[in-house]
């Protein structure tokens, strides 16, 4: 949850100088084109890029991209955290799988 609270003050803080500006503008600019699903679906987008256990996906991953597209503070902490479950989930169902077939 700290995430979500110091992002703002994190970004407005590097904003202040020009390679920190040149940054943070790249890096909305390309979050907001490359994040179509969570733009459109919104809350639900969020729950599924977190919920895929994949390298760059992930909690601290949808906490960036919550604040990018504006989601509101408590909704994206449940949906990021009913993300964080169902990876949780599919991690142990593919784990228990492997060790069944062994």
């Amino acid at each position: 949850p700290f995430l979500l609270l110091l992002i703002d003050w994190f970004f407005g803080l590097i904003s202040k100088v020009k390679p920190g500006r040149k940054f943070t503008e790249w890096l909305f600019t390309r979050t907001r084109r490359k994040g179509k699903s969570i733009e459109k679906y919104e809350e639900i987008g969020l729950v599924i890029f977190v919920g895929i256990p994949l390298p760059g996906t992930g909690g601290w991953t949808g906490a960036l991209a919550a604040n990018i597209f504006g989601l509101r503070f408590w909704r994206s902490m449940l949906f990021i955290f009913l993300g964080v479950i169902m990876a949780a989930i599919i991690v142990t169902a593919l784990s228990l799988m492997g060790t069944l077939a062994l």
